[in-house]
């Protein structure tokens, strides 16, 4: 199985890592690939250079043997779909099976993805659930959010859930089931996810405060040597 895990990584931290390692040994895998793309089509315009973003991965994975970078969407210099990928992927491993990582707020948006209802016949997926805190929820930077404690926003986390079984998904509860089902299934798990953000980090950076507890020290001296995020 090929597990992927996509993002701006802007910049790449130590939950994005640990998530990654912690996916590798779940599902008993080699590797585990970070996907950064060149730009996201559903959010703001990044603020490190594709270029940049990729250097400050390579650095970050170093320390992780299970972890690896799939460049084809950052080096693409376009924005990045994912059924575009995905498809481009299915055309080198037709049979293998094949798990995309999503996160809380990516569930909420999936739906609306391009060819979204294409995705089950490509890719299983992975939704990492935030254990705890919030998140925003929706397109348009829309003001609701969800917290994970709640009964109410528990319902709402199943109904956007329910939206991507609509498009074609299985939900199944055994991480194994992924590794020999080609596509087509979908599994929620709640994982030592780092609350975490890149946003977070950049604006530590902007306020000139130290961020070295939350990405690699060679990340960290990357970001000061090209002086990122000051603005």
């Amino acid at each position: 199985m090929r597990i992927y895990f996509g993002g701006t990584f802007d910049p790449v931290h130590i939950g994005h890592l640990q998530l990654a390692q912690e996916l590798s040994e779940l599902f008993h895998q080699d590797k585990v690939y970070l996907l950064p793309c060149y730009q996201a089509v559903h959010k703001e315009e990044v603020s490190a250079s594709a270029a940049q973003r990729l250097a400050m991965l390579q650095l970050a994975i170093k320390d992780y043997p299970n972890v690896c970078i799939d460049t084809r969407e950052v080096l693409s210099a376009a924005p990045s779909y994912t059924f575009n990928t995905l498809n481009a992927i299915r055309e080198e491993v037709p049979d293998e099976a094949i798990a995309f990582v999503i996160g809380t707020d990516s569930l909420i948006t999936f739906p609306d993805w391009f060819r979204s209802e294409k995705m089950a016949s490509l890719t299983n997926l992975i939704v990492i659930e935030r254990p705890e805190g919030s998140y925003r929820a929706g397109l348009n930077n829309s003001s609701e959010t969800l917290s994970d404690s709640s009964a109410c926003n528990k319902e709402k986390y199943r109904e956007y859930l329910d939206r991507v079984l609509d498009l074609g998904f299985k939900l199944v509860k055994q991480p194994e089931l992924l590794e020999i089902n080609r596509s087509g299934l979908l599994i929620s798990l709640k994982l030592s996810l780092l609350a975490i953000s890149s946003t977070e980090i950049r604006s530590l950076v902007r306020e000139n405060k130290a961020v070295n507890h939350l990405v690699s020290d060679a990340v960290a001296a990357y970001i000061k040597e090209y002086k990122l995020y000051q603005n």
